[in-house]
């Protein structure tokens, strides 16, 4: 059992005076918990990978969304599409594809929701403010 002495000081903070193997020993322990944590947040992770509920991207296409590129065309090109073939998958046209890619474009609700679908993402995903 670790010793400890606790007082309180003029300002009133509540303070602790414990032994360096006391602070070490919980220290570690805490760690531990840590460790343990992370591991069952890995292997949740990698469950949800399994399921195709979660998606790795590579460092450049968070690079690209990060830097405010339109997540319209990072999303095309990391799935290999062209305007073209996204315009038949999303049954919009190419033109509006492209102003939306460009930021000429909101695209609304219904567009964008066509996207995500086509895209394989969310709306959320694809919703940016470029000044942000």
């Amino acid at each position: 059992m670790p010793h400890f002495t606790s007082f309180t000081t003029p300002g009133g903070e509540e303070m602790v005076i414990q032994s360096k193997k006391d602070f070490d020993h919980m220290t570690a322990l805490a760690r531990l918990g840590e460790e343990r944590i992370d591991a069952e947040d890995i292997r949740a992770i990698r469950a949800r990978l399994a399921r195709g509920e979660e998606e790795v991207f590579p460092h450049e296409v968070v690079t690209r969304l990060i830097e405010g590129e339109s997540p319209v065309r990072v999303y095309r090109e990391f799935r290999g599409l062209t305007m073209t073939r996204l315009a038949d998958i999303s049954g919009l046209s190419q033109s509006l594809i492209s102003e939306i890619e460009s930021g000429k474009k909101d695209g609304g609700m219904r567009a964008m929701k066509a996207l995500a679908a086509a895209l394989g993402t969310t709306i959320d995903d694809l919703i940016w403010d470029k000044d942000d």
